[in-house]
């Protein structure tokens, strides 16, 4: 009989979109946030007793490498800290009130962070920054500021200094497509490979004599 089959698909779906909707939601829509300059209030919180420098709570999108690891959504940016993205990833870290930056695809940056302000180096033959919210005062190559809303290319790696709470957006090559956006339809993209397996599985016969699937990546 069919039904089984059809059955094990439909349950597959539903469990599917319950384990990826929370995290890829957040996830997707603090990325769209900062493209569109309306992130609201903060997530995190960078608040330090003791003094000593804050940190930022990581996002991924594909292969990003913290000091030369692989790491995923959630990890901990601490000062100093080297973000680099492969083709097609990007990345970006919540300050809390210091604000958000987001590391688009083939770029290297690094992170010095105080309790006032985000320095920023760029490792990258060509750098665009956009600033989406405040500002930032540009170090080298040159000695300017980008307020909010206005962007600036430079040749060679640069320098920025955040000031105040500061959202912005740095790409060392260029940009690239867009984000799924958020809400059911953007949930049902993220799962709709996987969805589309199982259904196959299901109006081909059932599950007897098929290969099995590879886990969706």
């Amino acid at each position: 009989m069919k039904y089984p089959s059809f059955h094990h698909a439909l349950v597959s779906l539903v469990l599917a979109a319950q384990v990826l909707a929370p995290q890829s939601f957040g996830t997707l829509t603090s990325f769209a946030a900062l493209e569109s300059g309306d992130l609201g209030q903060s997530t995190s919180s960078t608040a330090n007793p003791s003094g000593q420098a804050p940190t930022g709570v990581l996002f991924v999108k594909g292969h990003v490498s913290v000091n030369g690891n692989i790491v995923k959504t959630g990890f901990t940016i601490f000062s100093n800290s080297l973000i680099s993205t492969n083709s097609g990833s990007r990345a970006l870290v919540d300050f809390g009130p210091l604000g958000r930056i987001e590391i688009r695809s083939n770029s290297a940056v690094v992170l010095d962070l105080t309790q006032v302000s985000i320095d920023l180096k760029s490792k990258c033959g060509r750098t665009k920054i956009i600033v989406t919210r405040g500002q930032v005062r540009v170090k080298s190559p040159s000695t300017e500021s980008i307020p909010a809303g206005k962007d600036r290319t430079y040749t060679g790696p640069t320098e920025v200094v955040t000031e105040g709470t500061t959202d912005l957006i740095v790409d060392c090559t260029g940009e690239v497509g867009p984000f799924v956006k958020p809400g059911i339809l953007g949930v049902l993209a993220l799962i709709g490979v996987g969805s589309a397996i199982g259904i196959g599985t299901a109006v081909g016969g059932g599950d007897e004599g098929a290969a099995p699937a590879s886990p969706v990546r």
